[in-house]
């Protein structure tokens, strides 16, 4: 015999339960709300999104429930999607995440793009990835080169937990190296100096005027890998200036840029001697990605 309960609960249908998630999310200002809602259903029910659709009149079960229902109050409380599901999307591979991490965003995707042609262009065999975080630039180009060795430094070692097991979920253990240290510090002990093809680096460049105006979502990550401090180029400046112990003549040197301090950057580059400078626009039209020579 079905009691009241179980009547109540066989009525949360995949379709009921995502129109009032979506509503849910957008009274709490959640303005993706209805693509969070399917990501964090299809999650739970293990199918893929798009799948959702075909199954709208199935009912959701009560552990399912139970379990989704501690995910959308995680979401209601700003809490990043990709933190709370574990995984983020990137150059179109799964990457695990966690609170230790950046999560990968699509306008580093273009970092990548121009990383790999310019490997692929001039052959390139050994790349710093500098301030690695889960590894989703040094997998990325490990997966889409032919780099022998890309050596992948963070000075969180619970980071680089986390880009050794990206490495080893895509199979390129045998060319990513993580090594653990302040900058280049973490390269002390490899005898790579004046050897590397490329440095790339996606650093904390967010200045603290900046990071007080943060969306919250971005209060859960991790405030190293954001904050640069009172000077916003001051990563920019140490990884300039070591670089260049590393780098072979011609070398190049590829970063992720602070939209708002890419002319102060460029001029920085010319002190320290990186030539044949180029910058390039995001798809928004921000300046996004700087690119330069050592000697060059």
């Amino acid at each position: 015999m079905t009691t009241n309960k179980d009547t109540v609960l066989e009525s949360w249908t995949i379709a009921r339960l995502l129109d009032w998630t979506q509503g849910y999310f957008l009274k709490n200002g959640i303005e993706s709300a209805r693509i969070d809602a399917e990501l964090l259903l299809s999650n739970v029910v293990k199918c893929k999104r798009m799948e959702l659709s075909l199954n709208a009149f199935e009912v959701v079960s009560r552990s399912d429930l139970k379990h989704f229902k501690i995910m959308i109050e995680r979401r209601k409380n700003k809490e990043p999607i990709a933190y709370i599901l574990g995984n983020s999307e990137f150059m179109g591979l799964n990457f695990f995440v966690t609170k230790e991490t950046l999560i990968p965003r699509s306008e580093t995707e273009i970092l990548v793009e121009l990383a790999a042609e310019e490997i692929k262009n001039n052959n390139l065999q050994t790349a710093i990835d500098m301030c690695t975080g889960s590894g989703n630039i040094a997998v990325s180009l490990a997966k889409l080169t032919n780099l022998k060795t890309i050596y992948a430094c963070d000075i969180s070692k619970e980071a680089l937990l986390v880009a050794n097991k990206n490495a080893a979920n895509h199979e390129v253990l045998g060319k990513v190296v993580t090594r653990s240290g302040n900058l280049f510090n973490a390269l002390e002990f490899e005898q790579i100096k004046k050897k590397v093809d490329v440095v790339i680096s996606n650093p904390p460049y967010i200045s603290q005027e900046e990071f007080s105006a943060l969306a919250p979502e971005l209060l859960f990550e991790p405030k190293n890998a954001l904050l640069a401090g009172e000077d916003a180029t001051i990563y920019y400046r140490r990884i300039f200036s070591d670089a260049r112990e590393y780098l072979c003549t011609n070398g190049l040197i590829i970063f992720e840029l602070s939209a708002t301090k890419s002319k102060e950057i460029v001029a920085l580059a010319d002190d320290y001697g990186y030539k044949k400078i180029k910058v390039i626009n995001d798809y928004a039209g921000l300046e996004r990605v700087f690119i330069g020579r050592l000697n060059g």
